[in-house]
């Protein structure tokens, strides 16, 4: 099982981290972004990972790679989802690069970026 995060020195940190649980063939990808606003929270996920300034933050997925694009059900302190992951074997050793948005008026722009996430999918 492998999990990175990529911050950059000055990357705005809200919505919060983003932490994954246990991603496997066949089994969920969780993705979980503690204390995030009051508002919608959406996850990006791409093929590759990219840094690119936007919305006065920094974008760490490739836009010109994004297979998946999803609003996380907000609860509690958090929001979070749960994606299946087809029990493929040659997933396995997979890298999905993800990222949350947020709406947060009080960001420039008025959105918040989570840190970057990378996941390599095993068996």
């Amino acid at each position: 099982m492998f999990f990175s995060t990529r911050t950059k020195v000055g990357a705005r940190r809200s919505p919060g981290r983003l932490m994954p649980l246990a991603p496997t063939v066949g089994g969920l990808l969780r993705v979980v972004v503690p204390s995030t606003p009051s508002a919608p929270v959406f996850l990006g996920m791409a093929l590759a990972d990219e840094t690119l300034s936007l919305l006065g933050g920094v974008l760490f997925i490739d836009p010109a790679t994004l297979i998946l694009t999803t609003a996380m059900v907000s609860s509690g302190p958090g929001a979070g989802v749960a994606i299946a992951i087809p029990a493929t074997p040659a997933l396995a050793g997979l890298e999905l690069f993800m990222q949350a948005l947020a709406f947060d008026p009080s960001k420039p722009g008025g959105f918040a970026l989570s840190n970057g996430l990378r996941a390599k999918l095993c068996q």
